[in-house]
């Protein structure tokens, strides 16, 4: 059996902010986020894949009460000290990778390739590629969307049905298994 595959309408862009740090010159720069807003007309379930060093980091929401037909996801770009330092935190869903970068530092949008379009509505039931992260570590943000009719509460907790891991090959039994979070070595 698979999965549903119900229209997701992304609204996305670029947000920056400016954060002032060093005390006590407290020199101001600007730091930069990506986010999306998603909608559809049923509740869904965001599960995020975050893919570096040969490594899938998965995550989801714990409950079944948790599914929305408005969601959201970001990709942070936080530098760890900005006077001293090239190294940038890049978070996406609460698994964060470190590099060193000065672009990537200065400014994401030069190094990110953002690969879903306002324009053209996502699909659930099918894995997205989010974007791709060029710096010396690559990394690619993924999102696979689920409709909450493909899922089943146990214990309060979502898990997909049994009877449609199968169309998942790799990520089925992280789905199958209602964890919020996990990691697949040896892939991504």
């Amino acid at each position: 059996m698979t999965l549903i595959r119900q229209t997701v309408r992304i609204k996305s862009g670029w947000v920056s902010k400016v954060v002032a740090t060093n005390p006590p010159k407290y020199v101001n720069h600007e730091e930069w986020t990506w986010r999306a807003a998603l909608s559809s007309d049923e509740p869904f379930f965001v599960v995020s894949l975050f893919c570096y060093d040969h490594v899938i980091a998965l995550g989801k929401s714990w409950y079944y009460k948790d599914a929305r037909p408005n969601m959201s996801i970001t990709l942070y770009f936080t530098p760890h000290n900005w006077n001293t330092s090239k190294s940038v935190h890049v978070s996406f869903s609460s698994r964060t990778l470190t590099v060193e970068d000065e672009r990537l530092k200065l400014n994401p949008r030069e190094k990110v390739i953002i690969h879903v379009s306002d324009d053209e509505p996502l699909f659930m039931g099918t894995l997205i590629h989010v974007a791709t992260i060029n710096t010396t570590r690559q990394a690619v943000a993924k999102i696979l969307l689920i409709s909450q009719r493909d899922a089943q509460a146990t214990h309060g907790r979502w898990r997909l049905k049994d009877m449609l891991t199968g169309d998942l090959s790799l990520y089925g039994d992280f789905l199958r298994q209602g964890k919020p979070s996990g990691i697949i070595k040896g892939q991504g």
